[in-house]
């Protein structure tokens, strides 16, 4: 499937299906009393097996436009669609079919992990013996049998993410949104999540996560969108967004005992930086592409100012 590399909001072509999983047209949304919109013209479309992840520092509105694709919040402006069916209009039967994770769920503290499982199957699962499947097949998927008989509330952080992104998850809905999954999961926990992910997107499903890990974007996803100043600003695969910069590359210099990075500076080609270690005698260093952090700081430092990043202030 082609992608453009860059998105002109209103004006983006691509090869898409005739219904795409998960489509969001010029999505516009402000709080009360707030001077200016969160989101201000978002355009995006997601098809079935895919992993999109969405990228932004704290505030740019990540939550707020998951929440108009779920049918949350309505829209000032524009309309946000789930396989070809209005979102609040998806909303009022249920949700069928679409796992959700907001940013802010939890748990019922007195129940056990089984219990919600076996609750949550109930509700979104017709039948005895799908509900009965499901639950050990979530089970075995997260890992989730030395916390079965554990109560919510004596959880950790990353635990409870973990059990709910496994309710979300539970029937093998065709679409999937998540809001910060992997907040506070351990780097065992984040990997299970990670296998569960790209089974998923084997069978299909379509998922939109949100993340402030660039390593997790990196690792997961088929394509990647920067939100700045209420709209995505830019989108593509992680080679796509690269070649926008050219061919700057990254050289680190490090200790030749020590191997501790001692100077990194940026280069607009590897010739530059090639000539740069020459004239200055430096016999210790790797010169890389750029990283999707890198990345993510040049296309947006405009918008968020030079020492921005995402993993800093809060939403």
């Amino acid at each position: 499937m082609s992608r453009i590399e860059t998105i002109d909001q209103g004006k983006a072509e691509r090869s898409v299906t005739a219904t795409p999983a998960l489509a969001a047209c010029d999505l516009r949304y402000s709080y009360r009393g707030t001077p200016a919109p969160v989101t201000d013209g978002v355009n995006l479309t997601i098809e079935a097996g895919e992993i999109y992840c969405l990228l932004g520092a704290n505030g740019t509105g990540k939550t707020t436009l998951i929440r108009q694709l779920t049918g949350e919040l309505t829209p000032d402006r524009g309309t946000a669609f789930i396989r070809g069916v209005p979102a609040l209009q998806q909303r009022a039967t249920g949700n069928r079919g679409v796992g959700i994770l907001p940013q802010s769920a939890n748990l019922f503290e007195a129940l056990s992990v089984r219990q919600h499982l076996v609750c949550f199957s109930e509700l979104k699962l017709a039948g005895r013996a799908q509900q009965r499947a499901a639950v050990e097949r979530s089970i075995d998927s997260f890992n989730l049998n030395a916390l079965l008989r554990k109560r919510a509330g004596t959880l950790s952080l990353g635990q409870k993410r973990l059990v709910l992104v496994a309710l979300a998850c539970l029937g093998d809905p065709g679409l999937l949104l998540l809001d910060e999954p992997t907040v506070g999961m351990d780097p065992a926990a984040r990997r299970v999540l990670w296998e569960v992910l790209r089974d998923a997107q084997q069978r299909g499903t379509a998922i939109l996560l949100t993340t402030h890990y660039m390593d997790e974007a990196e690792q997961l996803a088929t394509r990647i969108g920067f939100l700045s100043q209420g709209r995505i600003s830019h989108e593509g695969t992680l080679d796509q967004l690269r070649a926008l910069l050219g061919a700057k590359v990254r050289l680190t210099v490090r200790d030749a005992e020590s191997s501790q990075a001692i100077e990194q500076k940026f280069f607009s080609t590897p010739e530059g930086a090639t000539t740069y270690v020459r004239e200055k005698g430096i016999t210790f260093y790797a010169l890389e592409p750029l990283s999707l952090e890198d990345i993510y700081l040049e296309l947006t430092a405009t918008a968020h100012g030079p020492n921005a990043h995402p993993q800093e202030a809060a939403q």
